[in-house]
């Protein structure tokens, strides 16, 4: 099978049992259209980034997924991936290592908080995105330096700024009143305005 790592790279892989891995490829779980997770030989992380926004246990190489752990989405997790209850992934963001919800961006945009679900996994994959440190309307560069409910979008002119997000597809998309959603091309989601 054809897995997606670090910086979009693909490899070929196959499905494991603990110790059938080649040396370097401990067998791990990995994400499949979102919340399947099966055993693959994965190359040995050494960074967070390694692992499709998971945590890397250094010392066994492994990205940590999680188990059946009690912390919820925003809760802190401290890298240990087994903290977060089952459908949540312990993330960096700014403020620190936190439990956030799984989603499928290509079915919904957005999640039942409001959040926006980043692509971040394999193919149908995402997160439910807590938010980030800029404000409504301040500069970004990504969805992930916007506020809970906001997107990193460009203007017509100028740079990129956080917009309220919104489903156009929803009859009640969220706009505020005197405001309206428009469709990104070639997206699912919107933007008030």
């Amino acid at each position: 099978m054809c897995i997606t790592g670090e910086g979009g790279q693909t490899y070929c892989s196959e499905y494991c049992e603990a110790g059938s891995c080649p040396d370097g490829f401990p067998c791990q779980r990995y994400p499949f259209d979102g919340a399947d997770l099966r055993e693959i030989c994965a190359p040995r992380c050494d960074r967070d980034e390694q692992c499709l926004s998971m945590a890397c246990d250094e010392a066994t190489g492994r990205c940590l997924f999680p188990g059946d752990g009690t912390q919820g989405p925003g809760e802190p997790c401290g890298g240990d991936a087994g903290l977060c209850r089952y459908g949540n992934l312990c993330v960096t963001q700014e403020a620190g290592r936190r439990c956030m919800a799984t989603c499928n961006p290509d079915a919904d945009p957005f999640c039942a908080d409001g959040a926006f679900c980043f692509p971040a996994l394999a193919p149908g994959g995402g997160l439910c995105w807590l938010g980030g440190t800029a404000g409504p309307g301040a500069p970004c560069l990504s969805h992930r330096d916007c506020p809970l409910g906001y997107l990193c979008l460009e203007a017509r002119v100028g740079e990129p700024s956080c917009r309220k997000g919104c489903d156009p597809r929803d009859g009640e998309p969220g706009c505020p009143a005197g405001t309206e959603c428009l469709t990104v091309p070639e997206k699912v989601y919107g933007f008030c305005r």
